[in-house]
Formats: structure tokens, C-alpha cells, sequence
């Protein structure tokens, strides 16, 4: 059903071309056709003249009237700004021009807490809204004298695996989502309360191509870009991560990198191209190229988890279509590659919505799923983010904002907009400062208002694999998410521990097809993988599918048995049976392009034989794994090695290389914390204080008997003195004393 609510002849034309342009445009694609023209209607606000730094706007949506929130966001363009441009192939001319920083906003939709809106106000609305489990793009009318907008719904369709709307990213060596912390709502609140921003400062390159798309306008393509990356920013602010834009070149002559080969090439050539002309340029953290050429069969590509290192650090979004709502989603998805999310598992990874951000073919949604959130975590604590953390230029982020969920600047706390607030009473909405008597209003570790006991398990381990932490009572913030280092023995040596997960056969069988499956003999999975095809393979390489070796078979494609022959897996994969040599075994197979990860390979570090694990579908040894840390060296047998590689003693054995008894509590700090035996201590201390008592009892008994010799001797000295005087002291008066001074001839 079609919505149209048209306030004039001129609206529901230009409505009509605008959506001719939609379909035409965007993604090939089947979506909701929910267009609708409404009016919004800006709310009274105290402030001053101009752009104000918050403003609300009514809007009727659906037959439904809407308040939407907005604070101003101005700190996501840096104070130095080069813009680039070309007159001939090889020649670029750079300005600093004023770029208008003031009309663009984050906000929230009142009355729904997990709303988010990113939205620029320097002509018109145009942005995103999600709430309800719902997104809406909106955009002005440009012709309308009535501030007319076009709001759009965004709806996803099961298109899945489409090469023409799909991520190019491949993940052949990845493990799929599985369920449990990344479920745990604490853990997805501890992210954006950490007090370690992460700023991500972006130059975005734009191609001929999308330069020619908007008529060769330069300020057009510098508005389309700071309105992208403001609303990407919107999308990033849940994980405590802001963009800053410090820079963009625009191709106006040429394309400086040949785009007619593969997605890879691309990549590589804009990386190469980056490496030897933009990076002796200026500094920044990652490159992004947004193409308009529509021969591509993806719509990006990013080298996976690579932002803080500088050849690598770059993507490539095609945007298609005229609406910066979904061109910004593409920009944050190649970006969360960039920061080690991975593609989300429908079937395991949760954001509230049908779709969400790090779907393979996302478009629908604007917000991160668990399991993104999870991956950035991982990523920051393995080290991955160390360049974000240094803070731009101050006359760039000198204005914090109040209200963004983000502690910076002078703000003692943030609990997000005034909804939020209201099940906060640890911090003042209005202010961002702690109510009186608090000393703490977020983390995991703050309990009403006050830092938690040290000790207090704060993130409690979710498997073998993980470790516990624990609260240090100086602090309202959980340590870093630890787990046992890869290649740790786990499922009583059946197995090893691998980002967190213990992995082994059996285990992943039953998380395809239920408790009670278990792993197929090795006859299935060498009559399987060894075949070379969709049913069993050992990945892939240049379309075609790789026969597993003898000595690999075990780490192709997963092969099970269950007591009962019903399939219990709910998907949309087919499930093999068949039977060599007697033995049953099943698989699946999903329907799929060949270079799309399939979730039913053998998870990397499972175990293949004595002392080998499997590593991109090959069984290799264990020592074949890069870490550093031997627990049976470094921490003295009475430990285990972390994921950082450090100590994490057991109880009984103190840090940081368990080498010493002694009663010790696990705390978080990636050690234990020792705390010694107080009894022996005590007794020390007894023993000592009464040696002390005892010499000064001593001393005192010297002190007097030297005393009292002393006074005896005096008085034995007084009686001989009057003994010889006839017993009577010689006296003289004070007047005969007077006498004889005054006869004295010398006076």
C-alpha cells in the first residue's frame, strides 16, 4: 500500500520524481512503499537567534505525531580543513574553505529510549530517524515554499547473498556469532560508558564519477559528504567512538585509481594511491573512496580490522541513489570492518531490528547488533585501537555536548537525553555533573552512586575460555573483557580455547544441530572434503572450491551424526545425509555465491590431532599460534595466559608471575591482586610490639635508679658539708650582704 499525503499539485510531482529516482537508484532492491510529505513543525526553544544547540521539531509520521530532540554536534570537522581538487590529471589545488559546522545534530525521538536520530538542518531536514524497531529517512522537498520533507521508510527484503547488494567482505576464516555475553545487556552498556573515547579522524576521497553524479558541484559534494559522516557519527556514538572529517579530495579531472577491475583491485590501487600521495599530505587514521560507477558488483570493501595501520586503513563505498540516509549506512558498515566487526549471523547477532548494521546487505537499520559491539571490544582489547585514542586538535573538540551517553570535557557524567535521565539518580541531566553524595554514575562497578567493593565480580566468565573480572574499589568501571590465550587446552583437552570460545567438533555440531549431536567419523569427513564441492571443500580460491588433503580433511566443512535422522536446524539451508562405509553423516548447505563465508566450515582452533588445530582450513601445530605468553613459564604453573598476554594467577598464588603463595583475589587488571596472610602479620606485629614494650620498660627502670643514685649522693654530700660546719649551714642576710657591697672601695 502506497501513502501518499500531498500538500500541493508541486509535492506530489516532485514526490513522484523522487521516487522514480528511489527505485531507480538504490540498491535494486525491494522496500516498503511507505512515502509520506509532512510539514515539520519546529518547536519553541530558549536560545539564542540562528542555529541553536538544541532544537525540537514535531513531525506526523504514519498518522502518528512525533517530538524529535536535537543537540547541535560540531565537533566532528576538523579546525584545519583542506579541501583538494584537480585541474588536470596530475595537478591538485588544495583550499581551506569555511565550512557551515552548525546546522547538524544527533538526537532521540521523545518517548523512546533507544531512538537515534542524525539529522543537518542547513537546508531543510535531511537525515535518518530510528525508533520502534524502525527507520525513516527524510529529506526536503527542494522546490517546496511550505518546508515540505520526504519521509521514507526503510524495510528490508530476504535478498540475501545478492552480489549487487552485498558487502564485498569475505569471511572464510571466521567463526559465526555465538550466543552468551554478547546477549548480556550490561556488556553492550559498558561499551559506550567507557571512559576511553575513540576518535576515528576520516578523509573521504570522492571519484569522477559521483563528482559528475552531483553536476560537478564541489560545494555540493563537500555538503553530501560532512552530512554523510555526520550521520555515521550518529550510528557510532552508542560505542563511544566519534568521526572527525579532517580532510576531502575530489577527482574533478580524472579517476586516479583504475576502478574497471575487481572489488580487491580497487582496494589495493586506492590503498597503493593513498599511501604514496595522501599520506605525506596530512595525518589520519583511515581513507575512505565513495564511488558512483555502477559496475560494481558490491557496494564496499574495507581491509578487515586494519584502521590503525596506516597502508592498510582504508575502504570503498559505492553509493547509489539520491538519499544520504542510506549512503551513510554504507559508510559506517565498510568502517566497522575497518574496526574489526565482522558480518552479523541473523540467526545469533541482535539490535532490536529485523536487520541490522553489519548485516551482509544492510540498509534497514542504524543501529550495531551485539555481536558488532562484541567484536569491537575484542578489537580494542586486543590492541587494535591504539591510534584512536589520541585526542584531535582542542580547537576542534572544545564544545563537549551534554546529553550524548559520552563523558568528555568537564562532564562529570552523561546519562544521555531526559528520558534516560530519569533512571539515572546518580547524575544531574541538566548538567552533567554527579548528584550531591555521588561519586560515580555509570560502569559496572558503580553501585548506587558509590564505587563497588574491591572484589566484586563485575563480568563474570561466560565459558571455559573466559575469565572473570573484578571490581578494584577505585573505580566504577569493570576492567577490559579477558579470555584464556588461544591455543589454550579446554572440554578436557578435546579441545582449545580461540577468541574467547572453546572449540572443538562436537561443540559446533551441536550448535548447528542441537544438544546430542556429535562430530561424524573421520571417514565422513574425508569422503566429503576431500570431494572439492559445495557439500565439502577447504574454502575457496579464485571461484572455485579447494579439495582438502588427507591431513586437512578435518578442518573443511563440519560433518555430524545425531541419534535422530529429523532435521532440527531452522534456516534457510538444505541438509545433506549420506553413507560411506556405513557411517551416517550430515551437513549443510546453504544457497550461496562461492566466495560468501560459509558458517558451516570448521571453526579456526579446533582441535585436528595431538597438539594441532586448524588455522584458515589447514591442520597445523599448536605453536604455530602467535603468543608470547607460556603459562607454565611465565606464570610459574599456577596460572593462565590471558588474550593480552599476561598472568591470571589462581587463587593461592599472587601476581604478576603466580611465583609466590599467598591468599589473592582476582581483581581485573588483567592480574590477581595479591592479599597476604593478615594472621602472620598480626602476629609479627604482636611479637614486635611487645619487644618494643619490653626495652622501654628498660630504659624507664634505668632512668629512675640513675635518679634515684643521683639523689642519695646529693643528699649524702649535704650532710658532710653540715657535719663539718658544726651541724649548722652558714647563712648570710640579705642587709650584711648589702653592707659589705656598699664598703666595698671599688664600688
Amino acid at each position: 500500500m502506497v501513502e501518499l499525503r500531498c500538500y500541493s499539485l508541486k509535492g506530489f510531482l516532485l514526490l513522484l520524481l523522487l521516487g522514480t529516482l528511489t527505485f531507480g537508484h538504490v540498491w535494486n532492491r525491494t522496500y516498503s512503499p511507505f512515502y509520506e510529505v509532512i510539514i515539520p513543525q519546529q518547536l519553541e526553544h530558549t536560545g539564542s537567534q540562528g542555529y541553536k544547540s538544541q532544537v525540537s521539531y514535531m513531525m506526523d509520521i504514519g498518522g502518528e505525531r512525533y517530538v524529535i530532540h536535537l543537540r547541535q554536534k560540531r565537533i566532528f570537522i576538523a579546525a584545519t580543513f583542506p579541501v583538494y581538487t584537480y585541474s588536470g590529471s596530475a595537478m591538485f589545488h588544495m583550499e581551506e574553505p569555511h565550512i557551515q559546522d552548525d546546522c547538524y545534530y544527533h538526537g532521540y525521538v521523545e518517548g523512546f529510549t533507544d531512538s537515534v536520530v542524525g539529522i543537518s538542518t542547513c537546508y531543510g531536514l535531511s537525515g535518518f530517524l530510528q525508533f520502534r524497531n524502525l527507520s525513516y529517512g527524510i529529506e526536503p522537498l527542494e522546490s517546496s515554499i511550505d518546508f515540505q520533507h520526504l519521509v521514507y521508510q526503510i524495510e528490508y527484503s530476504e535478498d540475501l547473498y545478492s552480489e549487487s547488494t552485498s558487502c564485498g567482505m569475505n569471511y572464510a576464516n571466521q567463526n559465526m556469532h555465538s550466543k552468551g555475553v554478547l546477549h548480556d545487556p550490561q556488556f553492550q552498556q559498558e561499551i559506550y560508558t567507557s571512559p576511553q573515547t575513540q576518535y576515528v579522524e576520516s578523509f573521504v576521497v570522492v571519484s569522477k564519477g559521483q563528482f559528475d553524479y552531483l553536476r560537478k558541484n564541489e560545494t555540493a559534494v563537500i555538503e553530501e559528504v560532512i552530512s554523510v559522516i555526520n550521520q555515521a557519527d550518529a550510528m557510532y556514538e552508542s560505542l563511544n567512538v566519534h568521526l572527525m572529517l579532517v580532510g576531502i579530495e575530489i577527482w574533478t579531472a580524472d579517476n586516479l585509481v583504475s576502478i574497471s577491475h575487481s572489488a580487491e583491485d580497487i582496494l589495493n590501487n586506492f590503498a597503493d594511491w593513498k599511501m604514496a600521495s595522501l599520506n605525506p599530505r596530512l595525518t589520519y587514521d583511515n581513507a575512505a573512496l565513495i564511488l558512483r560507477e555502477t559496475v560494481l558488483p558490491t557496494v564496499g570493501l574495507a581491509f578487515d580490522s586494519k584502521i590503525c595501520q596506516p597502508e592498510k586503513s582504508a575502504f570503498f563505498a559505492v553509493f547509489k541513489g539520491n538519499q544520504t540516509a542510506r549512503s551513510a549506512v554504507i559508510f559506517a558498515h565498510e568502517l566497522g570492518h575497518c574496526l574489526g566487526m565482522r558480518h552479523d549471523d541473523s540467526s545469533n547477532c541482535n539490535c532490536g531490528s529485523n536487520n541490522c548494521l553489519m548485516a551482509p546487505n544492510s540498509i534497514s537499520s542504524f543501529a550495531f547488533s551485539d555481536c558488532s559491539i562484541a567484536d569491537m571490544a575484542d578489537f580494542k582489547d586486543s590492541g587494535g585501537t591504539q591510534c584512536l585514542l589520541n585526542i584531535p586538535g582542542t580547537a576542534a573538540i572544545a564544545i563537549s555536548t551534554c546529553g550524548n551517553k559520552i563523558v568528555e570535557g568537564t562532564e562529570q557524567c552523561d546519562c544521555g537525553n531526559k528520558e534516560e535521565c530519569k533512571m539515572n539518580p546518580c547524575c544531574t541531566f541538566e548538567t552533567c555533573t554527579l548528584t550531591l553524595g555521588s561519586v560515580c554514575a555509570h560502569g559496572r562497578c558503580c553501585v548506587n552512586c558509590k564505587f563497588a567493593t574491591a572484589g566484586l565480580t563485575c563480568r563474570p566468565s561466560t565459558n571455559e575460555c573466559d575469565l572473570p573480572e573484578f571490581c578494584d574499589g577505585r573505580s566504577e568501571n569493570c576492567r577490559n573483557n579477558t579470555f584464556k590465550q588461544k591455543g589454550t587446552p579446554c572440554n578436557n583437552n578435546n579441545g582449545y580455547c580461540y577468541r574467547g570460545l572453546c572449540q572443538y567438533h562436537d561443540g559446533q555440531c551441536q550448535d548447528i544441530f542441537g544438544s546430542g549431536t556429535k562430530s561424524a567419523e573421520f571417514i565422513c569427513y574425508e569422503e566429503a572434503n576431500m570431494q572439492g564441492d559445495r557439500f565439502g571443500n577447504c574454502g575457496w580460491e579464485d571461484d572455485k572450491f579447494i579439495q582438502c588433503n588427507p591431513e586437512n580433511a578435518l578442518c573443511g566443512k563440519i560433518q555430524c551424526k545425531h541419534p535422530i535422522t529429523a532435521p532440527t536446524y531452522v534456516g534457510n539451508a538444505s541438509i545433506i545425509y549420506y553413507a560411506p562405509k556405513g557411517s551416517i553423516c550430515k551437513t549443510l548447505n546453504f544457497p550461496r555465491p562461492i566466495n560468501i563465508v560459509d558458517e558451516t566450515w570448521v571453526h579456526d582452533g579446533t582441535k585436528c590431532g595431538a597438539d594441532k588445530l586448524c588455522l584458515d582450513h589447514r591442520c597445523v601445530s599448536v605453536s604455530n599460534l602467535d603468543v608470547a605468553c607460556d603459562p607454565k613459564k611465565h606464570c610459574n604453573g599456577h596460572g593462565a595466559c590471558n588474550n593480552v598476554g599476561q598472568c591470571h594467577c589462581d587463587i593461592g598464588w599472587t601476581p604478576p608471575d603466580c611465583s609466590h603463595k599467598g591468599l589473592a583475589r582476582r581483581l581485573g587488571d588483567m592480574h590477581t591482586t595479591p592479599i597476604y596472610d593478615n594472621s602472620k602479620r598480626n602476629w609479627l606485629l604482636v611479637g614486635v610490639g611487645l619487644l618494643v614494650l619490653h626495652i622501654a620498660i628498660i630504659i624507664i627502670a634505668i632512668i629512675i635508679k640513675r635518679r634515684q643514685s643521683t639523689e642519695n649522693n646529693e643528699r649524702q654530700d649535704s650532710q658532710a658539708y653540715e657535719t663539718e660546719n658544726g651541724g649548722q649551714p652558714q647563712t648570710t642576710s640579705q642587709s650584711e650582704q648589702t653592707s659589705a657591697f656598699s664598703s666595698n672601695p671599688s664600688a
